[in-house]
């Protein structure tokens, strides 16, 4: 197969702008980072007793609160929230905008710390020292809030048993909407305090889990407590919806307690779909059932109206990283090139008219196979060495994969290109390599190789003087062939480059006869509204744009219907409580959406041309032995006790280690690797 790593370029735009010093990059770093303490610490602090003593009194006098009854008590809340997690992520969000586009990150020794994992703890659990961290930071605060709300309804002479079970109920109800400010941001594609913490996104996932089964015990113990407290009182009519009451009086708690209900049987679909026997095996369901996150979120308002003033921020935010999916994936992509390739592996190379990190994910979408499934895919190329092309290689493994090689194989027989559309969770930056660092490892299985291919490429293009040493266990030498070309052209690079790659290919299970056959499918090639283009992410200007209109038009909207509570309001029976709580939630969402005509902004382009020869060049056949004998190819398992210590003898300073493949490979990695000093290791994870 042709892949030659000298392919012709196309222009590169990527936000042209003057680059500020590493000092302005350092001041604004972390002035997005106390940005995010602030917004991180703004729930805690609504449960302590400084909230009480100063925050409410002053913001309750701005409103004109002198008594009961009189001012806007309910803009007291709002305003506390608004102050201390809507401006600090607003402001944030602005300076990270601002940054990114004119400086690549720098590391620093503290995240270098926080990917390490400890040894003592490896064998038990797959944790670093950053997701340990997270998990205290996470517990201690869980704890802090429960106990200062307990603390603030304890009365020693008054305070019954059944009045501390109630307050229990209520303490722990603030613990859970703690988890839901931060709860769908991990699990965003384009989240920017993800990407300032340098978490990629299947680290983020992860984190966003956590939170996911810890909110579900909450609300779960939160709905337990009230069972047992309108026991004791005699109250378990409250659980049943009266029809004919005033649901503004005697129906306020059973109605709120029915939309409490409808929004955690939502929260339970999700969670029982996304176990990892229902996720992997159907991934469609568990994507589908994930869409109840916006009625969710909707019935909790409904159930405690001051749910809207806690995730109002990450509501915006979120939105606002849809909003910036829909406006790159509504064209499809400008397809260079789609090649089945004889052992199951798809390769496609498409044009992408904005930079990208190697090794990252975008998400691709093909209407032959789905118009609602995005499936998630590491680059293998870098935009150094290619700029205007993004690689992706993809392994026939699933039902989904196994409609794409088909797919693509039928496109190659009837000369024509593939209809793929694509939304890029990549960043305007390079891969935090250190060029400090003398040696660089590369460890891949199978077709996990993916995500380093480009970071291999990237450091043979700009770091030349880095010792390179790239290992790869394969099951079958086939898996290799499809790859000789890049192999070749990577050796050939480190030699151009005067780069030293030490190069290591191992085939594991050579005799191995396990062939999956698939049914034969035809595919009918979709109709497409626009002429396909090369792939452009929203610009930093529509960008800062559409943020600045979202946050103003949405809290505008938020404010005017709050003030008052107009619906409410509205009659004296106080009856339209649901539709006031309905409204203020519509309201943030549709005010976010007004921002989206700046994204329909866009210079005047052409469609991208496609190549004269149809772009689908003929695959070479390889001589397997003159292959196996030229790269020495060897058929066993690396000892990695005996790699460890020829990498330790070679280097000369420190290492990074990068692994990518099955999880008995990363616990090598880590038993052989981690916990040594000169020795950084990152893992290369991508599970959904």
């Amino acid at each position: 197969m042709s892949n030659r790593l000298d392919a012709t370029a196309t222009p590169v735009n990527s936000d042209a702008t003057a680059p500020i010093s590493l000092y302005g990059w350092i001041v604004g770093h972390w002035f997005v980072g106390l940005c995010f303490l602030v917004v991180v610490w703004t729930p805690f602090m609504f449960s302590m007793p400084f909230y009480t003593t100063y925050f409410a009194p002053t913001f309750a006098t701005w409103w004109g609160v002198k008594g009961k009854g009189t001012g806007h008590t309910e803009m007291t809340v709002p305003t506390y929230f608004f102050l201390w997690s809507t401006v600090p992520t607003f402001v944030g969000l602005l300076v990270f905008l601002v940054v990114r586009s004119k400086s690549a990150p720098f590391g620093t020794p503290v995240a270098h710390f926080l990917h390490r994992k400890p040894t003592l703890l490896m064998r038990f659990m797959d944790v670093s020292y950053g997701e340990m961290l997270f998990v205290a930071i996470m517990s201690l605060g869980h704890v802090l809030i429960f106990y200062y709300q307990m603390d603030r309804q304890y009365n020693p002479k008054k305070t019954t048993t059944k009045d501390f079970v109630k307050n229990g109920a209520f303490a722990i109800s603030y613990n859970g909407l703690f988890n839901l400010v931060l709860l769908a941001l991990p699990a965003s594609r384009h989240c920017f305090w993800m990407e300032w913490l340098n978490i990629p996104f299947a680290r983020a996932v992860k984190y966003h889990r956590w939170l996911a089964v810890a909110t579900v015990l909450i609300f779960a113990a939160h709905a337990t407590l009230f069972v047992v407290i309108y026991s004791i009182t005699n109250k378990l009519s409250d659980f049943v919806l009266c029809t004919s009451c005033n649901i503004g009086k005697e129906g306020l708690h059973p109605w709120a307690n029915f939309f409490g209900m409808l929004a955690y049987a939502c929260m339970l679909i999700m969670a029982f779909t996304a176990l990892p026997i229902i996720r992997r095996k159907y991934f469609v369901v568990f994507r589908t059932a994930h869409y109840l996150a916006i009625p969710a979120a909707l019935l909790a308002v409904m159930h405690y109206g001051p749910i809207i003033d806690w995730i109002y921020a990450s509501m915006v935010i979120y939105i606002l990283n849809k909003m910036f999916s829909t406006a790159t994936s509504s064209t499809p992509v400008t397809v260079q090139r789609a090649i089945a390739l004889p052992d199951s592996v798809v390769e496609l190379t498409l044009q992408c008219a904005s930079g990208y990190i190697p090794g990252d994910a975008v998400w691709l979408n093909v209407p032959a196979l789905s118009t609602t499934q995005w499936h998630p895919f590491s680059i293998a190329s870098s935009p150094l060495h290619t700029p205007g092309l993004l690689t992706l290689y993809v392994r026939n493994l699933g039902k989904w994969t196994n409609g794409l090689y088909q797919y693509v194989g039928q496109c190659q027989r009837d000369q024509v290109h593939p209809i793929i559309y694509m939304d890029g969770g990549y960043r305007l930056s390079a891969p935090l390599i250190p060029p400090r660092h003398s040696d660089v490892v590369f460890v891949a299985g199978g077709i996990g190789v993916t995500p380093l291919m480009g970071q291999l490429v990237h450091v043979l293009r700009s770091n030349p003087k880095q010792n390179i040493w790239f290992i790869w266990h394969v099951r079958r030498s086939t898996m290799l062939l499809q790859f000789h070309s890049w192999l070749e052209n990577i050796r050939d690079l480190a030699t151009s480059t005067g780069g030293r790659l030490n190069l290591r290919l191992h085939v594991t299970q050579e005799q191995s006869t396990v062939n999956v056959t698939e049914d034969s499918l035809t595919f009918v090639h979709p109709k497409i509204a626009t002429e396909p283009r090369p792939y452009t992410i929203v610009s930093t200007t529509q960008r800062f744009w559409v943020v600045v209109l979202a946050f103003g038009v949405s809290s505008g909207l938020l404010a005017v219907i709050k003030y008052g509570n107009k619906l409410t309001a509205a009659t004296t029976r106080g009856n339209l409580w649901p539709l006031q709580r309905m409204i203020e939630f519509c309201v943030v969402v549709v005010g976010c959406y007004v921002a989206l005509i700046v994204t329909y902004i866009k210079p005047s382009s052409t469609p991208a041309k496609r190549d004269s020869d149809g772009g689908i060049p003929e695959i070479k056949d390889t001589d397997a032995a003159t292959f196996i004998s030229s790269f020495n190819v060897q058929f066993h398992r690396i000892v990695w006790a005996d790699f460890g210590r020829e990498v330790g003898i070679a280097a000369h300073g420190p290492v990074s280690v990068y692994v990518s493949g099955p999880k008995t490979l990363r616990q090598a990695i880590d038993e052989e690797f981690q916990g040594k000093a000169k020795y950084e290791v990152h893992h290369e994870v991508f599970e959904i």
